[in-house]
């Protein structure tokens, strides 16, 4: 990603841009945000998502005189943007006004949800720094944030964006009178940023795993040369850099994220920095693995990714030497690589902060028990070198399954389910929450949760299936999912024989949507192979 200062940065960036991926996202709004803040969306989001992003707009004023039911059906994402600057002159003396713009956005959203499920992403107007209407502005904010609440939106406060650039950085006063656009170029991209962030969110498309680097990265030094007495790390500059890395490696442990070490160093000498150094915060217990040898980094990094059972797109690597870096970054691309700069080690904190590559709010208990889980499963994969038959190794397991309705205790991690799992996922659909809890509503679905734990620990929630009830004998499975995880220790056929003992009619027929995405083909087999095998009714995949 080459770093954006001005307009025609983005000029250059869009001629970058692939089609590897695509969506739409609808931008509805009073004011005239082509090109500039449209255009700076579709960069940003590329950068960090690598989607192309197709943008469209609406403007809000029109948006109920012209027919726009092919563009809102079409749209993945939508954005509504509300100026402040024009509610906040028709309300001031008109109390009505407000209720009446209220009324208008309810039946905005109202329309959009007749043809779409798509997240609506509501943009909050920032904070004014005006004393004279400090108090409105508070007050209009609040009835938008209730409003996109009631509406099942998901509220943007832009304050977030003008607190990054300032003031004076964020507004362009001769744009809003000739062009009817407030914002400068740096707001355009302080805003653009803030909506990826959420888009980010709702996709669940977060690194889970960070493998790290020991010398010049958790402390400073080459524990080889110096031993365990000479490395720096402590209280005092420049150990202290250090340090406060690490405090902020382990809040991301706290919010899930595992951390893992990959070092060239000699195993038992990097254990005896991580038992015994008096200001050594990271210890074997927040370690799901490690690979501390001197062979290839690259191979060692693919070891850990099999180890714990994650895929190599959810992986971020932290060293100091730009050999390693260079390797990584050609040998593993999916593999994002971050070089530490020894010379300024104060910055490492700040800069993953900025790339916002980890999830570190909306938080689920399934993200917050993650790294207890990859711990237990190692001690699994220890205890399954006792046994040479899989199956007596599966019975030892001692696993036990629970199975739960939807709710809204867990609608949430369901949904975070269906957008995070790629291997065991039969027909790719991503569902919201909203989506999810209006199908509770509807008798012609039935949907159940599966939670897996066993004499190591608690997995937590891995399985969801949803099934469309056609007709009495006529079942379609709309969506299989399954944490990988939990596949291949005979979850998966519990699941389907479930669903198969809950409709007891033996002239039921069951169909199932099967999309490939490259990475689901030996789930489909256990599909297809299992539900035939153990049953005679009919089965048939739906392309």
């Amino acid at each position: 990603m080459n770093e954006i200062i001005g307009y025609s940065d983005i000029l250059l960036a869009l001629k970058r841009i692939t089609d590897a991926e695509s969506a739409t996202m609808l931008l509805i709004s009073d004011l005239s945000l082509e090109p500039i803040l449209s255009q700076t969306l579709k960069v940003t989001i590329y950068d960090a998502l690598s989607v192309n992003m197709k943008m469209k707009h609406i403007g809000l004023d029109d948006f109920f005189q012209h027919n726009h039911t092919e563009i809102l059906s079409e749209a993945d994402y939508i954005v509504m943007h509300i100026d402040m600057k024009s509610l906040l002159s028709s309300v001031m003396g008109n109390e009505d006004f407000l209720d009446l713009k209220l009324c208008f956005w309810n039946s905005v959203m109202e329309k959009i949800r007749e043809l779409t499920q798509a997240p609506v992403l509501v943009l909050i107007p920032e904070q004014s720094y005006r004393d004279i209407e400090k108090t409105q502005v508070e007050y209009l904010r609040e009835k938008l944030r209730i409003f996109c609440s009631r509406q099942g939106g998901y509220a943007i406060d832009l304050t977030s964006a003008l607190t990054q650039v300032g003031t004076k950085l964020f507004y362009d006063y001769r744009a809003l009178y000739a062009y009817h656009l407030p914002y400068s170029f740096t707001g355009c991209l302080a805003i653009a940023q803030v909506i990826v962030k959420e888009v980010k969110k709702i996709q669940g498309k977060y690194k889970k795993c960070i493998v790290l680097d020991c010398d010049n990265v958790l402390w400073g030094g080459i524990l080889d040369e110096v031993s365990i007495n000479g490395i720096s790390l402590d209280t005092t500059y420049p150990g202290n850099q250090y340090l406060h890395f690490q405090e902020y490696l382990l809040k991301l442990h706290a919010c899930g994220v595992i951390l893992t070490i990959c070092s060239k160093n000699n195993e038992e000498d990097v254990l005896q920095v991580l038992r015994s150094h008096p200001f050594m915060l990271i210890n074997e217990s927040h370690l799901a693995t490690f690979r501390i040898n001197w062979f290839n980094k690259a191979d060692n990094i693919i070891a850990i990714v099999n180890e714990i059972n994650i895929s190599m797109d959810s992986v971020v690597f932290i060293d100091d030497s730009s050999f390693e870096i260079n390797l990584i970054r050609e040998a593993v691309p999916e593999v994002i690589p971050i070089q530490f700069d020894m010379k300024r080690p104060y910055e490492m904190t700040n800069l993953l902060e900025r790339l916002d590559l980890f999830k570190t709010d909306r938080l689920t208990n399934d993200d917050l028990t993650r790294n207890a889980s990859y711990i237990a499963e190692r001690k699994r994969k220890e205890e399954k070198e006792n046994y040479i038959d899989y199956e007596q190794y599966i019975k030892s397991l001692q696993i036990r399954i629970e199975t739960e309705t939807l709710n809204t205790f867990n609608v949430s991690r369901m949904s975070q389910l269906t957008i995070r799992t790629n291997k065991c996922n039969l027909s790719i659909r991503k569902y919201q929450v909203s989506e999810l809890l209006e199908m509770t509503e509807d008798e012609n679905y039935w949907i159940r949760c599966f939670k897996l734990s066993d004499r190591f620990g608690d997995y937590g929630y891995i399985g969801f299936l949803i099934v469309h009830i056609k007709n009495c004998q006529h079942l379609h499975v709309d969506g299989f999912y399954l944490s990988c995880r939990a596949f291949g220790r005979n979850v998966e056929h519990y699941m389907v024989d479930f669903m198969k003992d809950s409709f007891q009619s033996e002239d039921v027929n069951i169909t199932y949507s099967y999309v490939s995405n490259g990475k689901n083909e030996e789930f489909s087999w256990f599909m297809q192979e299992y539900l035939n095998s153990k049953s005679e009714r009919g089965l048939h995949v739906v392309e």
